[in-house]
């Protein structure tokens, strides 16, 4: 996982399923199951910081 001083304001999918190391279509996947939240910035899909750190907060309890 990056340095708190190295993260991104949002992460593009391919970027977000490397910090989480699995495939995008896992990932995508994920975002069908309202498993991961994501944000649209224009038309684009973008995963936050924080969406990545409560994904994996709840897949710790």
């Amino acid at each position: 996982m990056p340095r708190e001083q190295e993260r991104k304001a949002a992460y593009k999918i391919p970027e977000a399923a490397a910090l989480l190391s699995i495939s995008v279509s896992q990932f995508y996947r994920l975002m069908e199951l309202a498993q991961i939240d994501t944000i649209k910035i224009g038309g684009c899909r973008r995963v936050t910081w924080h969406q990545i750190e409560s994904f994996l907060r709840r897949q710790e309890g």
